[in-house]
């Protein structure tokens, strides 16, 4: 396997920012293989480096950007490819917000030629503006484009689903509007319509990770597990993480444990459990036989 080296140039405070960035890449990323960091200093700076799968570098970069971490590009490889990625993140982070992209859009496609609405939602694509990849999946107008929109759609969405995830797991004041987002795309008919359930479970997780990240977002955790409008295995994998979570410190969540004796549908839970219990680990396991294990005691 090839490797790339990545360096940063950071600080003491900022080496712990690095250090969890990288284990949730790697928890969202199974199959990315990453050597250990280290350390060293050029000019009074402090370095961290580390090698990268090819597979994976473009988004180590662009993650590292995207949360403003000094990258070095050391080499020409990764000049270009931090090059590349700046023109997406200025276009993208901009695009994010709903605007008037769309409308344009359909102003200009009737007088466009087909390769220059492809471009167009070629753009869209890198944005990660799904929900206008959606539309031009749905005007039949131009089948074409619309059947290559719908071929996009799931990069679009992949797009979107990483940059809101590193936006909320950065700034907690963006965490609840993403929460809902995220959660908004594993619900989405279109998306689900698609046959890639891994789409879903992506916005899913995304959402789950970031209510693991921050305290006082564990009631919204609990919410997932009862969410029947995503899928099963995000359902389950709430459960999982969310027992994890409290009965690791059931003094502190003594609030959200009562709560979830009280509305934690365990019967339904063990239906959904039976159907992916194959997809899940032996950990998450033991974690969701604990959650149904105490919910069924304080109801005996």
């Amino acid at each position: 396997m090839d490797f790339a080296k990545v360096i940063v140039k950071s600080n003491k405070k900022e080496v712990d920012k690095i250090k969890e960035l990288l284990k949730k890449l790697k928890d969202h990323n199974p199959n990315m293989v990453m050597s250990a960091l280290r350390y060293g200093e050029l000019g009074g700076e402090l370095l961290v480096s580390f090698n990268i799968d090819h597979g994976h570098h473009e988004l180590v970069l662009s993650k590292l950007m995207l949360n403003s971490m000094d990258v070095w590009p050391h080499d020409n490889d990764t000049k270009e490819l931090m090059d590349k990625i700046k023109k997406t993140q200025v276009t993208g982070m901009a695009s994010l917000n709903r605007g008037s992209g769309w409308d344009d859009l359909r102003k200009k496609n009737a007088d466009e030629a087909p390769e220059e609405t492809g471009q167009r939602l070629e753009k869209l694509v890198q944005a990660g503006k799904y929900e206008e990849v959606i539309k031009l999946a749905k005007d039949f107008r131009n089948k074409a484009i619309a059947d290559l929109a719908k071929e996009r759609l799931p990069d679009a969405v992949s797009i979107a689903v990483d940059r809101l995830a590193a936006l909320a797991l950065t700034k907690k004041y963006e965490a609840d509007k993403v929460i809902k987002t995220l959660l908004s795309i594993g619900s989405d008919q279109t998306i689900n319509s698609l046959g890639k359930p891994e789409l879903s479970e992506k916005a899913g997780m995304a959402a789950i990770s970031i209510c693991d990240n921050y305290k006082d977002f564990t009631w919204d955790l609990m919410k997932i597990i009862t969410d029947n409008k995503q899928s099963k295995v995000v359902n389950l994998r709430a459960a999982a993480r969310f027992s994890a979570k409290i009965f690791e410190d059931p003094e502190t969540y003594n609030v959200e444990l009562e709560n979830a004796a009280k509305n934690v549908n365990v019967r339904w839970l063990q239906i959904n459990y039976d159907v992916v219990e194959h997809i899940l680990s032996s950990d998450e396991k033991a974690h969701i036989d604990k959650l149904i294990d105490f919910v069924r005691g304080r109801r005996a």
